[in-house]
């Protein structure tokens, strides 16, 4: 699985705080956009727009999600996604200390905010 970029490195707890509060921030302010709009609610191409949207943020959301619980070394795929599918975003991984020195998944993640882990997932 260290092929999928996306999915393989680490990011710190704070990095994930961030990365989670905006991708919610982005989809409400979507929502509330594309509702509000009557032009963009009759176009035809609305919901596939919509499906696209959310599927970026779902991605974006699955990969902080992937990354974090690397961090925890707990970065088993198939037990994640099959138990964690409709827990978005993981509120437990917000308070759970990642490991202090490099693990299986990759080198510890440096302090502060990563802005590299949240614009390029």
């Amino acid at each position: 699985m260290a092929k999928y970029v996306l999915f393989s490195g680490r990011v710190n707890r704070l990095t994930y705080i961030i990365g989670s509060l905006l991708w919610f921030i982005i989809f409400i302010l979507f929502a509330k956009i594309s509702f509000s709009n009557a032009a963009f609610l009759n176009n035809p191409t609305y919901p596939y727009i919509l499906f696209g949207f959310g599927l970026i943020l779902l991605v974006y959301n699955y990969s902080l999600m992937t990354k974090r619980y690397n961090d925890i070394g707990k970065g088993d795929y198939n037990k994640l996604y099959k138990d964690n599918f409709f827990k978005i975003p993981r509120l437990d991984l917000w308070f759970q200390e990642g490991e202090i020195k490099n693990n299986k998944y990759g080198t510890k993640p440096r302090n502060g905010i990563d802005l590299k882990a949240l614009i390029i997932p």
